[in-house]
């Protein structure tokens, strides 16, 4: 009996026992996690002026009477050193804002002042908020303008984006065209955003500084040219510091206006024209100048342009080929001409036999019969049967 006992105690005590281990593992392995007593959002990332930093602390560091105020004491550290104001919200939440210009592209590592202390006097550290970095975005430069396969003008505007101010009158030493395969360099004008005008000193209302322009170039791109927009060496106005590397922006391919096909239209109403198509959209005011000679000659001769096209109209002959000559003259709207004077030959085959009907619908009474005009072109006799639906 007492040997019973014994075995049962022995197996309450060996339960209790691992009860005791269970419990001590599981305390143990709670208190290697660490506690969270300070929160910075964000935690990293880019940051300029005005950029808004927020602390919270887990205990109150300042009394009721310091909320909505700066305190004597500035919660944050920043390596570069960085001036900025901060006010708390609550007597454990702080905003930090940013009150500089940062130098573009350089890192800012930041930590708790190590004399931040809660109302009871104990200091507010966390090792997890040692070391963080912030980061001034580099000095860059982008465009919205995308080159098009028809060609580029020869005097484009390209609008410019920077990330940082950029005084305005010392851009155009840093901003110039080129010609992508002899190296040529075209200078370029700044245009001022909205006004699309140049700078002058002597102006006192306009903008010395911004973050967009325009620029141009100083003449005209020569045809058949790979054209690049180079940003090389420009600064930001309030550090004085270089974008870190050369941009060369695309623009495209300064291109020759080119004739890609030509018809003849006619219709069974007397309507003769030829109609010439090309690569870019044509210039109206330069058709005016434009020589153009038909052979055989017509009589109420006529021409204009829309869009890629130019129409000629006249007296044309049903059937036959016409020869026409164009100007070298003729100009596109981004500024470039024909390479050369070009003739193209026109053919009129006779009008196709066709037949026009009123309407693709009609509708009468039977009691009338059915009454209407059919138009006939080079259609021979025709028989028309009227079926039963």
């Amino acid at each position: 009996m007492n040997k019973l006992i014994g075995q049962k105690f022995s197996a309450r005590m060996a339960m209790l026992f691992s009860c005791v281990i269970l419990f001590f593992i599981q305390s143990n392995i709670f208190a290697q996690e660490p506690k969270e007593s300070i929160r910075l959002i964000p935690e990293s990332g880019s940051i300029s002026k005005g950029s808004l930093l927020k602390l919270y602390f887990q205990e109150s560091i300042v009394s009721d009477e310091g909320i909505g105020r700066s305190g004597k004491i500035k919660p944050l550290i920043f390596d570069p050193k960085v001036n900025y104001s901060h006010t708390w919200k609550s007597s454990s939440e702080v905003h930090c804002t940013i009150d500089q210009y940062l130098v573009p592209g350089t890192s800012y590592k930041v930590k708790i002042n190590s004399k931040i202390a809660d109302l009871n006097g104990n200091l507010a550290v966390d090792s997890k908020l040692e070391g963080k970095v912030f980061q001034a975005p580099e000095l860059s430069a982008t465009t919205s303008f995308r080159a098009k396969k028809s060609g580029l003008k020869n005097t484009p505007i390209i609008p410019l984006m920077f990330n940082y101010d950029i005084e305005y009158s010392n851009a155009k030493d840093s901003i110039f065209f080129q010609d992508h395969d002899s190296g040529e360099k075209i200078r370029s004008i700044i245009l001022l955003p909205t006004l699309n005008t140049k700078p002058s000193s002597k102006d006192l209302d306009i903008p010395k500084i911004g973050q967009s322009f325009s620029v141009q170039p100083s003449r005209p791109f020569p045809v058949n040219r790979r054209i690049d927009l180079i940003v090389d060496g420009i600064k930001d106005a309030r550090t004085n510091s270089k974008i870190p590397y050369t941009k060369v922006f695309p623009l495209g391919v300064t291109k020759p206006l080119t004739i890609i096909s030509s018809r003849a239209f006619q219709d069974v109403f007397g309507s003769m024209s030829i109609t010439i198509n090309f690569d870019q959209n044509v210039e109206h005011s330069s058709l005016k100048k434009t020589d153009i000679s038909i052979t055989p000659s017509i009589e109420s001769f006529q021409k204009y342009a829309s869009g890629r096209s130019i129409y000629i109209k006249g007296k044309f002959k049903p059937r036959g080929t016409y020869n026409i000559n164009l100007g070298k003259s003729l100009q596109s709207v981004s500024g470039y001409t024909l390479e050369k004077s070009e003739t193209v030959d026109v053919e009129f085959t006779g009008l196709s036999p066709s037949i026009y009907l009123p309407s693709t619908m009609y509708f009468t009474r039977a009691a009338i019969g059915l009454k209407t005009k059919i138009l006939h072109a080079n259609t021979g006799q025709t028989k028309w049967v009227l079926a039963k639906i």
